[in-house]
């Protein structure tokens, strides 16, 4: 037990929480606001939300590739 009558450590746990959701914030600012695009690079939609890269870039804050493909499929209308 700590002097406050805490379990020993528990100030460590709760501050790699802490570090944890700043580093999140970050990531999600790299590239906010940015759109990636790249025509006939994936075969399918199915495809193209399960791609790994696609996961990645939305994590480092790029728009959402489910509505990249609205706004085209909109525009082509």
């Amino acid at each position: 037990m700590g002097g406050d009558g805490s379990p020993k450590g528990s100030w460590h746990r709760s501050l790699t929480i802490d570090i944890r959701q700043i580093l999140l914030k970050i990531q999600q600012e790299i590239l906010h606001g940015c759109v990636l695009f790249s025509s006939r690079f994936f075969p399918s939609k199915s495809w193209l939300k399960n791609e790994k890269i696609c996961k990645m870039a939305e994590q480092l804050g790029t728009i959402s590739f489910q509505m990249m493909l609205e706004f085209t499929s909109l525009d082509r209308q």
